[in-house]
């Protein structure tokens, strides 16, 4: 099967044909010789083949190249079709994949004509693949995804064009995703046959395809026919064919000391704090505590914590919130429920309404929306304008805007007649609407534009600074940017503080430096805009940095200067750097090493990489086997893994080919690489994997669970353990 690409140029050569043609080239031109030398096509054209790279003829038909255009050339009657293409390639069924491309957009538009050149399909596809005697064809939107969909090989539909992942999955069967993230099963007629929410599947012996639904597996027979709908937990087929189902497995959840404390049928479950979990089997479940009574006698599809006290809840259709004592505060009966600081907006059939965090409803009429984001007040709409109420949920400032956003720095933007001002909590105008848009920079700081100038206003409307040059936000205040991309800063007051000269302006380093670059030349300014290190310095370069010393080049070599530019490790170096914890990384010969404030080499320049000091530990590599380091020079670890990861809570995850094991946060081996797969869970819990089972360890080796568990989780104060159902023979009919 070929897969056709757009944009392939076809490479002129010469080829040998079917039926003994033969292409020749004489004077620069293209034509076709018999094996006895006769001339069949006389060099005339600039090429012959194909758009896709081949070269030889199809049934007695090939591909001609003139004056930037195919032609369809018969090959037994010497005659070309009169019609010019793009782009000319056959298809495996007996027809001509054409392209032409648009005038408008550049873009290659696909279709097929016969070998008459009839057109069968008109050029509108993006792109066009035969697969099945079918055609997967797409069409890109200007903004939107590329769709995906199926036709027959005369145009006709047979999956719509709708999909953003199409794919054969089996002779009879194909898989597409939607823009929702809707997974469907359909036939190779186009009858749709499963629709799901879960975009996994998987082809196992015979042709025979697992889907899911809510953690459910179901089987689909290779005729494209649902034999086992979606009720198990797995569904494989073994070596003799047998087709075995595993109902839900049962987790036991003990407590810290391993005393049991409930168990439940589950496909999966989630702790939600130390005292409640949520279980569900299938599509729902149920919120539980730690003794397994359930809080809620409903069934959920969801369980979310909105802050430490209120968990969202819903049942698929309809949202509440309870109290972590399982107290409802809204019960399950609003269409949509938002939660910002201590407030709630809610919304049924008649509108939204603002409520406190006890409950208690702070509006008697409903609105469009609310939006509970907001430093002091919050944006409502009434009867399609914007307004805004106050934290009792009085009106504040009346409904009478097109649009509002949320108060900052006591200040709002919002949209009258089409333009956009600033208005002050009173709802007094500190700029009137005149304007297209209008951004919050910070604190009485605004950037607009008037035709092609960039305005920066504050509080009393009075122009601080404008230029017809692009403003960016910047940690600084703003980046001004030129058309030859040069940079300048803008400080949060509008005033112009680096000129446009520069061509790299870092962000905030160290939380108190940035570096500039101008021509080569480095500069090192604070926050408040003060030079640290001048711009025509001795150094040809700056490196960003967060330890005491800078990392810099002079003369063509590096070293590192301190905060005052003051040189402390001499630049004699092919390389440095990230200066941490006392320690620099050097490059001598090729290799790198780390110094010390008195330029001592610790660390013998040896390693091909080395990562900052952090704890005491650096990660080293030679020849791509890892190790650690200590501050002393000392190896920790010898270079034997293939991978060292470093994780947040200090200890180390090592990879020695395929097997995993872990390094305290002395760098010493705690686990040796022994397991399949190996995770932290919480700092000192590590859950591993053996021979397809697990467990949880600690970091010393202890066995909390052993492994020998269909999976395991862990939590403070909570053990859950996963056993494996025995599986059910299935017989089809």
């Amino acid at each position: 099967m070929r897969i056709f690409l757009v944009g392939i140029l076809w490479l002129q050569v010469l080829a040998v044909l079917a039926n003994d043609y033969t292409i020749f080239k004489q004077n620069g031109k293209m034509g076709i010789q018999n094996a006895d030398g006769t001339i069949i096509i006389e060099a005339i054209y600039d090429s012959l083949g194909w758009s896709d790279q081949y070269s030889s003829p199809f049934q007695d038909y090939v591909g001609v190249f003139q004056d930037q255009q195919w032609r369809l050339l018969n090959l037994k009657n010497r005659k070309t079709i009169e019609q010019t293409y793009d782009f000319l390639a056959p298809l495996e069924y007996g027809d001509f994949m054409v392209g032409q491309r648009s005038i408008i957009s550049g873009q290659l538009f696909y279709g097929t004509i016969s070998p008459t050149g009839k057109i069968r399909i008109n050029p509108q596809f993006s792109s066009i693949q035969p697969t099945q005697n079918q055609l997967l064809v797409s069409q890109s939107g200007l903004t939107g995804p590329t769709l995906y969909g199926v036709i027959d090989v005369q145009g006709r539909s047979i999956i719509s064009l709708k999909y953003e992942l199409l794919e054969p999955i089996t002779p009879q069967l194909w898989y597409g995703l939607t823009s929702e993230g809707k997974g469907h099963f359909l036939r190779k007629d186009g009858t749709l046959i499963a629709n799901t929410d879960d975009p996994r599947y998987e082809v196992i012996k015979n042709g025979y395809v697992v889907y899911y639904q809510e953690n459910l597996a179901g089987l689909i027979d290779p005729d494209g026919l649902i034999k086992i709908k979606p009720s198990y937990e797995s569904i494989k087929i073994d070596e003799n064919g047998r087709i075995l189902a595993y109902p839900v497995g049962r987790w036991k959840v003990e407590n810290s000391e391993r005393q049991p404390l409930f168990d439940v049928k589950a496909t999966s479950i989630e702790v939600i704090n130390q005292n409640l979990l949520f279980y569900k089997n299938g599509p729902t479940g149920h919120l539980i505590n730690k003794q397994g009574k359930r809080l809620i006698e409903q069934p959920l599809t969801l369980v979310h914590p909105l802050d430490s006290t209120h968990l969202l809840i819903s049942n698929g259709t309809k949202y509440g919130v309870i109290k972590l004592s399982g107290t409802a505060l809204f019960p399950l009966e609003y269409d949509s429920i938002v939660h910002e600081n201590t407030f709630f907006a809610l919304k049924k059939e008649s509108g939204w309404f603002l409520y406190n965090r006890f409950g208690r409803r702070l509006t008697n009429d409903p609105f469009n929306l609310i939006k509970t984001k907001g430093e002091i007040l919050f944006p409502v709409q009434k009867d399609g304008k914007w307004g805004y109420l106050d934290f009792n949920g009085n009106i504040a400032i009346a409904c009478q805007y097109d649009q509002a956003y949320p108060f900052k720095y006591a200040r709002a933007i919002v949209k009258q007649a089409e333009l956009y001002g600033v208005i002050n909590a009173f709802g007094q105008w500190l700029i009137p609407p005149q304007y297209r848009e209008i951004t919050m920079i910070n604190k009485g700081l605004y950037l607009t534009q008037k035709q092609d100038r960039k305005l920066l206003l504050n509080d009393r409307h009075d122009v601080v600074f404008e230029t017809y040059n692009q403003l960016t936000p910047h940690s600084f205040g703003l980046l001004e940017i030129d058309e030859k991309g040069k940079k300048g800063l803008i400080n949060k007051y509008g005033r112009p503080v680096f000129g446009l000269k520069y061509d790299s302006i870092s962000e905030l380093l160290d939380d108190n430096y940035y570096i500039l670059i101008s021509k080569n030349y480095y500069s090192l300014i604070d926050k408040l805009g003060k030079v640290i290190i001048p711009e025509y310095s001795q150094f040809q370069k700056i490196f960003p940095f967060k330890g005491e010393f800078i990392g810099i080049q002079k003369d063509g070599k590096y070293g590192y200067i301190d905060r005052n530019n003051k040189l402390r490790i001499a630049n004699q170096y092919e390389y440095v750097g990230t200066w941490s914890e006392g320690l620099g990384p050097v490059m001598l010969r090729g290799k790198w090493g780390f110094v010390d404030r008195l330029e001592r080499l610790v660390v013998q320049p040896y390693y091909d990489q080395v990562t900052p000091f952090e704890d005491g530990i650096t990660i080293v590599e030679k020849d791509g086997l890892f190790g650690l380091v200590d501050t002393q020079g000392r190896e920790l670890l010898p270079l034997a893994y293939h991978e060292i990861i470093r994780l947040e809570s200090g200890y180390f995850i090592l990879r020695k080919d395929n097997t995993y094991g872990l390094a305290g946060k002395d760098g010493r081996i705690t686990l040796q690489p022994q397991y399949q797969a190996l995770s932290e869970l919480s700092p000192g819990q590590f859950k591993v994997k053996r021979n397809n089972k697990w467990g949880i360890k600690d970091a010393y080796n202890v066995d909390l669970l052993p492994i020998s568990y269909e999976n395991v989780d862990y939590h403070p104060a909570i053990f859950m353990i996963k056993e494996s159902a025995q599986p059910q023979i299935i017989t089809l009919n």
